[in-house]
């Protein structure tokens, strides 16, 4: 019928939106990791330019007595140790911001797998539903129709029990006739 129509397609477009929601979800999964593996990238830069920084502190603190061109040196590295640590901090603050974007982006694509999940259920529920009411209209139209041709035989049955008092009567004569209308009377 058109009820089961439509409560199949609604059934239909609520299963397509839980598929499109776990897509969303399994691509902000992949972000996330993506995130996640940048930042640990970015940690390992940190510490690298940490330890060049070390280094070049302790350059700095062996090469204090020699000449001019030794403190050049270690100034440099100083200068380009610190260079490095402020791109691997920006870029650690960059990715934890990823991160943090990809978590929400996750938290969400749940949300609407659950409103796909839900939406599904209303629409089996109301496919069900329907179908009960469906088979219900069906039996109580059935037992209309059996109850009719009840009603028709008996109506047949009189007819011809009629008849058959009536021809009694023709044929019986006068005591015939009375007893037809007898049997009548007591119809």
């Amino acid at each position: 019928t058109a009820r089961e129509a439509q409560a199949r397609r609604e059934v239909a477009d609520a299963e397509a939106a839980k598929a499109k929601a776990a897509k969303a979800q399994s691509e902000a999964r992949t972000e996330l990791q993506q995130a996640e593996r940048q930042a640990a990238g970015a940690r390992e830069q940190l510490a690298a330019a940490d330890k060049e920084l070390a280094a070049a502190k302790a350059t700095a603190d062996r090469t204090a007595t020699a000449d001019q061109q030794a403190k050049s040196e270690a100034s440099a590295a100083r200068a380009q140790a610190a260079e490095l640590r402020r791109e691997a901090e920006a870029k650690e603050a960059q990715a934890e911001k990823e991160h943090q974007e990809m978590k929400a982006k996750a938290a969400s694509a749940s949300k609407q797998l659950a409103a796909a999940d839900k939406e599904i259920a209303q629409a089996r529920a109301t496919a069900a539903s329907t179908e009960a009411a469906d088979r219900q209209a069906k039996s109580e139209a059935s037992k209309t129709l059996a109850a009719a041709a009840r009603q028709q035989k008996e109506a047949t049955a009189k007819e011809a029990q009629a008849r058959q008092e009536v021809a009694d009567a023709a044929g019986g004569g006068r005591r015939g006739g009375g007893k037809g209308e007898g049997r009548k009377g007591a119809e």
